[in-house]
């Protein structure tokens, strides 16, 4: 993700850490509930949108419009749906 800011640095060499979380997803047995913001400057959302065929039924990918990456909790689908799944 981080070569698509600045493709000239060698950050393969750089960056020690790999998050595959497409490699594990299908093998957690709890239900899944992925938030991505569209105005995500961190994490584009198409990164987060690659794991969505790889959900099962029972999962949840919720979208949040004008949602950044550290503020998705002053929008009230975050609160209602984080609600709705800690209450479960």
């Amino acid at each position: 993700m981080v070569k698509q800011f600045a493709p000239v640095y060698p950050y393969d060499y750089i960056m020690n850490f790999k998050f595959p979380t497409y490699e594990y997803i299908r093998d957690i047995k709890a239900p899944v509930a992925i938030f991505h913001g569209t105005d995500d400057w961190v994490v584009p959302q198409g990164s987060s949108e690659k794991l969505k065929p790889l959900l099962k039924p029972e999962d949840e990918y919720v979208t949040i419009p004008g949602g950044e990456h550290n503020n998705l909790a002053k929008y009230p689908v975050y609160n209602q749906k984080m609600d709705s799944l800690l209450h479960n």
